[in-house]
């Protein structure tokens, strides 16, 4: 994947506040059980590769499909913004990602972040991608 490439990542209502806050739960890594389940080594977060979703022609339903009613999507910058990310502590420390494309029948534009030392992304990693995302689509409030 290229440094440019923009990832966005699906945020479950559980991890949605009322204030429509970042919560770093919303990037932890799935268990490693279901990381076998798709042939992955080791736990990762799922992410989408904005310029093949767009290059596909992908719409945001196709992107929550699966995903509970109240879902939301973020957008977590640009690939090198990640490899190179660092915690929001004092003295910060380097927290690299890696991400690779891991096409789905129904999602060519699935890829997945990970710890590039081989271990579960920590809280300070979490919060630090937290910190870079910005809302890509909201999902619409009941009145």
């Amino acid at each position: 994947m290229s440094d440019a490439d923009v990832l966005l990542r699906v945020v479950q209502p559980i991890y949605l506040p009322a204030d429509r806050s970042f919560q770093s739960n919303a990037f932890q890594d799935q268990s490693l059980e279901i990381a076998h389940k798709f042939g992955l080594a080791g736990r990762c977060a799922s992410v989408i590769s904005k310029p093949i979703w767009e290059a596909q022609g992908g719409t945001i339903d196709d992107i929550l499909r699966e995903f509970p009613p109240g879902s939301a999507i973020a957008d977590i910058g640009p690939t090198s913004g990640l490899r190179r990310l660092r915690t929001l502590g004092n003295p910060p420390a380097d927290v690299p990602q890696g991400v690779m494309l891991d096409p789905r029948l129904n999602a060519p534009w699935h890829a997945v972040m990970f710890d590039i030392n081989g271990v579960t992304r920590g809280k300070g990693a979490m919060r630090a991608i937290a910190a870079r995302a910005s809302w890509f689509h909201l999902p619409q409030v009941s009145q």
